[in-house]
């Protein structure tokens, strides 16, 4: 009787989507409390007269909130490339025990490895990828911006190129005429975003498109809402894309799924 195995792909998958939304969380209550002006208690506690910090005037609160926004950002971003780098450990352990190739020393050599290299491992050695990881390795290099030199652009970050790029796809608005023609329109995301009015009968649709950001030296890395929520969408997708690239395969070298393994990122 042939070995038996069991892998939970949904956890696995679930690894990388709970990373993200406790980004998602920890971006939104931070950069908010970043971005109010009625935000302003920064004493961590009334239940004792001991303060760390003196009262200070508007002006040096002003420049302690923007210090804060960028480690929170810094922060969340380095909470969901974590969680991408876990889950991309545990897909590659799952194809190795599948293709029975798995050794300790294999194991670990991926684990040590940063975004970029585990995305092109698992893509020459088992097929497996999404169709933008060229966007989503970008991800890595602002990642240890943030975590090594606090956000602000150094030379470390310029090694490669004259400019740190963080790319990133993003739904567009487009009008597509009767006619064929294909018009830009008010980004239907937005909800300040002003009525329009189309010039024919047609279709409304949204379709990829790339945003890139480009920061110099001594730039400080600094992120709108609106580019992090994006970001966010953006990274989840990904991971749907690496999830069903690897059940199909593992379907091609004869594993059976269940009922709920079926269903993980709307696997085909």
């Amino acid at each position: 009787m042939a070995d038996q195995m069991t892998i939970d792909f949904g956890k696995i998958h679930g690894t990388a989507i709970r990373g993200i939304n406790r980004a998602a969380v920890f971006l939104g209550l931070g950069v908010n409390a970043a971005d109010q002006s009625a935000s302003v208690d920064y004493h961590l506690t009334s239940d004792t007269n001991l303060r760390m910090l003196p009262d200070v005037d508007d002006e040096v609160l002003g420049e302690w909130k923007k210090e804060f926004r960028v480690w929170i950002v810094g922060c969340g971003f380095r909470e969901m490339i974590d969680g991408i780098c876990v889950y991309l450990d545990r897909l590659h352990v799952a194809c190795r025990m599948i293709d029975r190739s798995s050794s300790e020393k294999i194991l670990k050599e991926f684990e040590f490895f940063g975004l970029v290299e585990k995305l092109d491992s698992l893509e020459k050695v088992f097929g497996i990828s999404c169709r933008f990881n060229e966007q989503l390795a970008s991800f890595y290099p602002v990642r240890n911006c943030f975590v090594h030199r606090l956000g602000r652009v150094g030379d470390q970050d310029l090694r490669k190129a004259d400019q740190l790029k963080l790319r990133f796809m993003r739904y567009d608005s487009v009008f597509v005429t009767s006619s064929g023609e294909e018009l830009r329109i008010p980004d239907i995301f937005d909800p300040n975003s002003p009525q329009f009015v189309t010039p024919e009968a047609g279709s409304l649709g949204i379709k990829w498109v790339e945003k890139s950001l480009s920061f110099s030296k001594g730039d400080w890395v600094v992120l709108s809402p609106k580019d992090l929520t994006e970001i966010l969408f953006f990274t989840s997708r990904c991971v749907m894309e690496l999830t069903k690239t690897t059940l199909r395969f593992a379907k091609a070298r004869g594993v059976t799924f269940d009922a709920n393994a079926e269903q993980v990122a709307g696997a085909d």
